[in-house]
């Protein structure tokens, strides 16, 4: 059976590499197009434009697809309303569904009937979803390109609480989050690129609430 890895799968690893959401070269290499690396002031500048494009970034929703490191790829529609959440619904034959609330990343297999927790700090999540980043102060920002109107951030949690690293890019004629990556320890990487971004009006009530844990049965 054809299983794409969650936003956070249920594996810890997975955890990590699931927002992958084709592999890439480096997780701070979004794109196979070259890429000029920015250094200097030219860095400095691009830092702060994406800062403000991050978070400028409320509540939208899009089609996205998503490509695990083994190169399995699966569609679906996301929701995020920031500051904290987000929903992952994947299309068939998929039968996943992913939500950060704010407090943990649940991944819910619909088919399976299992639910898996983690907690929402230790994933580079956090940082994609907080309401107000300060890249120079939250994050260790590790590299910084751009190629043509995309421009691509690399950061690693400097408390070092959220394990992997984190690329996002944006579209900076539009100023709009275009797709973001998470590369794991074992430098699997995952990548999940949106298309259709819509601003988001209102989400239906418990769009952003997780479902309970099965309970478990003891045989009598």
């Amino acid at each position: 059976m054809n299983r794409p890895n969650a936003l956070v799968p249920m594996s810890r690893r997975a955890l990590l590499t699931g927002l992958a959401s084709a592999g890439l070269a480096s997780a701070g290499q979004v794109s196979p197009a070259a890429a000029q690396v920015l250094d200097g002031p030219a860095r400095a500048a691009a830092i702060a434009e994406a800062q403000t494009a991050f978070n400028a970034l409320r509540s939208v929703t899009a089609r996205f697809t998503q490509t695990d490191p083994d190169g399995r790829t699966s569609r679906g529609m996301v929701s995020m309303l920031r500051p904290n959440k987000m929903r992952l619904d994947y299309a068939a034959p998929s039968a996943l569904v992913t939500i950060a609330d704010g407090t943990n990343v649940t991944v819910q297999d619909t088919r399976l009937r299992s639910v898996n927790r983690y907690p929402q700090r230790a994933t580079p999540l956090y940082f994609l979803l907080k309401d107000q980043i300060n890249l120079a102060q939250d994050v260790n920002v590790t590299r910084v390109e751009r190629t043509g109107s995309r421009l691509m951030i690399t950061v690693r949690d400097r408390r070092r609480e959220a394990d992997g690293e984190l690329t996002v890019a944006f579209n900076t004629e539009t100023r709009t989050l275009s797709e973001w990556a998470i590369r794991d320890r074992g430098n699997r990487i995952t990548r999940v690129v949106l298309s259709d971004i819509r601003p988001a009006t209102g989400f239906p009530r418990g769009h952003f609430v997780a479902p309970p844990p099965p309970v478990s049965r003891r045989k009598q």
